[in-house]
């Protein structure tokens, strides 16, 4: 009697009665999560308007610390027109920390050291370290 039935004909088969096998149970139990699938939902003027009122705070971070770089190289250009000393860079570049005290605590702040670092020893040709830098965080 199998011998009849080839193995294509058989994989179909059971294709076939697994498809309708889970389209009646995910009918019978699933019936209420299908149909939100297919309902649309309006969206309330509410959220929309709340999503305008907030934006992300990444945004403000990232413009904080875009104003925090711009003002740490103004240090710098005014350390090498000015051939400022080390004391004195030190005591600009903790005023511009002052400024933006939400960095301190930011997961940028290391970068925005590094930066100061290698701003340092480029731009004005002072060596400063990054615990020098950690210093000046804390004036």
């Amino acid at each position: 009697m199998f011998s009849n039935i080839s193995w294509q004909n058989y994989l179909i088969g059971v294709a076939i009665a697994l498809a309708v096998y889970y389209l009646v149970v995910g009918l019978k139990f699933y019936r209420s999560e299908i149909r939100s699938l297919y309902k649309p939902r309006p969206k309330s003027t509410r959220e929309l308007q709340e999503i305008d009122e907030d934006p992300p705070e990444e945004n403000d971070e990232l413009t904080e610390i875009e104003n925090l770089i711009s003002g740490v190289k103004e240090v710098f250009k005014m350390a090498k027109d000015q051939r400022l000393t080390t004391g004195e860079v030190e005591e600009f570049l903790s005023l511009v920390f002052a400024e933006y005290p939400s960095v301190k605590h930011s997961d940028w702040r290391d970068s925005v050291n590094e930066l100061v670092v290698s701003e340092s020893e480029k731009v004005a040709g002072i060596l400063l370290t990054t615990q020098q830098v950690n210093q000046l965080w804390a004036r």
